[in-house]
């Protein structure tokens, strides 16, 4: 008797061991770390979901997900990203370059894949990334750089209003995406006989105080280079600028919602779609050594008309914009989008 019971357990803990074990294989165990909730870390985050899915790699049916969201606070990226790095992950996605950033910096032990994405240059952010090429980069880390098209945006504003010569530009120099945006628009101001009028900032309660202070010196337009403190004020920098009759433009897509009166930037649902491929290649058996880092730019371009009321003096979309433009926001109070073409 004391024998068929002790069969009958261990043939119960064989089954359970073997479930447990099935358990473990179920699926792989992935980490996404975004910077926030705006648009266009969204929008990447989604991209990247639906690239895993085109790859046949879907949350709750062979993929399990945790998402972690820093809420523009670089501390909790930092916490964050300690936090992942002793868990049990099969990958780690990230949306931003401050994400990037911190997982890099805390991933360099444990070598746990890492795939990033909505990051506007990658080679100068400190993350291990030399110059040799595409594969010249940390063995664990592989992802999609999206440089902002700063200078083909300036050049829209210029010949939305070809009397532009004084542009304002708030940005964050501890952010790298920032300094390297800025970098950009100082290349191409001059070319276009503009100048460009910068202030910093460390928060974003600072950008109210620094809109009006450029304001005071006489822009006549304010372009958004991606910077994420900056994207937190953005209210308090339109609200300010539209007092003033002054535009604002950005290389975000999505700002002409918050009343910016164009963006040209890249597409981060495609960019992220990208990332997303890379990481089923991961998922597949790839090592994150062997897959090249790309930089891609699917670029849009969005159009505000609502924006160009109260302008002193007044500013005017060409027909090139318009017979190009992706998107134009809708008229109705709602702010919906209606497709262009």
């Amino acid at each position: 008797m004391i024998q068929r019971i002790l069969s009958r357990c261990f043939l119960l803990f064989l089954v359970l061991s073997l479930e447990l074990t099935a358990g473990a294989a179920w699926g792989f165990n992935v980490a996404v770390l975004k910077y926030n909730s705006y648009f266009v870390n969204d929008q990447g985050v989604e991209g990247m979901l639906e690239g895993l899915r085109e790859n046949g790699f879907v949350d709750g049916d062979n993929l399990v997900i945790k998402f972690y969201n820093a809420e523009g606070n670089r501390a909790n990226a930092d916490a964050y990203a300690a936090e992942i790095v002793t868990q049990d992950f099969d990958l780690i996605l990230t949306c931003s370059t401050a994400c990037m950033q911190a997982v890099y910096n805390v991933n360099q032990a444990t070598k746990i894949p890492h795939v990033f994405s909505v990051v506007s240059w990658a080679y100068t952010a400190d993350v291990g990334i030399g110059d040799g090429g595409p594969l010249d980069k940390p063995e664990f880390l592989t992802g999609v750089s999206s440089p902002n098209p700063v200078g083909a945006a300036i050049q829209y504003a210029k010949a939305f209003f070809p009397s532009l010569n004084k542009l304002g530009l708030i940005w964050n120099p501890d952010e790298s995406n920032s300094v390297f945006t800025t970098s950009l628009a100082r290349e191409a101001c001059p070319t276009l006989e503009i100048e460009l009028l910068e202030e910093n900032v460390n928060e974003s309660s600072q950008v109210l105080e620094k809109t009006n202070m450029l304001v005071a010196q006489g822009v006549q337009a304010f372009i958004m280079g991606g910077d994420n403190t900056v994207n937190f004020g953005m209210a308090d920098l339109v609200a300010v600028a539209q007092a003033a009759g002054i535009p604002v433009f950005t290389v975000n897509p999505d700002s002409v919602n918050s009343g910016a009166l164009f963006d040209l930037g890249p597409d981060f649902f495609e960019v992220g779609v990208k990332a997303g491929n890379m990481a089923a290649q991961i998922l597949n058996g790839a090592t994150p050594k062997d897959i090249p880092l790309e930089d891609y730019v699917p670029h849009t371009l969005y159009l505000n008309p609502n924006a160009l009321e109260g302008l002193e003096p007044a500013w005017t979309f060409t027909d090139e914009a318009l017979n190009q433009a992706d998107m134009i926001i809708g008229s109705s109070q709602t702010d919906c989008w209606e497709l262009f073409r």
